[in-house]
């Protein structure tokens, strides 16, 4: 279930909710949020970046946090920010630098820390931990 609203102040139409099931389909429901808000809100120029960081956000939850999750899409008049919570330990991961060529693994938050205009993780206040990157964007 999507959900489109406000959170705080934020126009109806800059505030997107995804909760996401706790298994391997979610990072293709999290691109299919970001490929149709980004559309609707005039953002395409954003989408193939967006795409690329929330799929890697949403993977990186899926195997090392805890349900549940969700995804969230924030516009302001300079920003996009898409966060992915979930219920894990809050566990904050070192980004590395550059990963061996031979690593299958190791590569999607520096990926994400490339493609976006910043980023991060770390524990959530409360419970869980939050991924996010942030994308510069023209006026809403």
């Amino acid at each position: 279930m999507e959900v489109t609203g406000h959170a705080d102040t934020a126009r109806p139409s800059d505030f997107s909710l995804l909760p996401l099931p706790w298994d391997l389909t979610a990072p293709s429901l999290a691109r299919q949020l970001v490929r149709s808000t980004l559309w609707a809100w005039g953002l395409t120029e954003l989408t193939e970046d967006a795409v690329l960081a929330v799929s890697e956000l949403t993977t990186n939850a899926v195997l090392h946090g805890a349900a549940p999750m969700s995804v969230t899409l924030h516009r302001d008049p300079d920003q996009l920010r898409i966060v992915v919570h979930d219920s894990g330990h809050g566990v904050v991961l070192r980004v590395p630098q550059t990963a061996p060529e031979t690593a299958e693994r190791g590569r999607g938050l520096a990926i994400v820390r490339d493609v976006s205009s910043s980023s991060g993780i770390g524990p959530e206040a409360g419970d869980g931990t939050r991924a996010y990157a942030t994308f510069a964007c023209r006026p809403a």
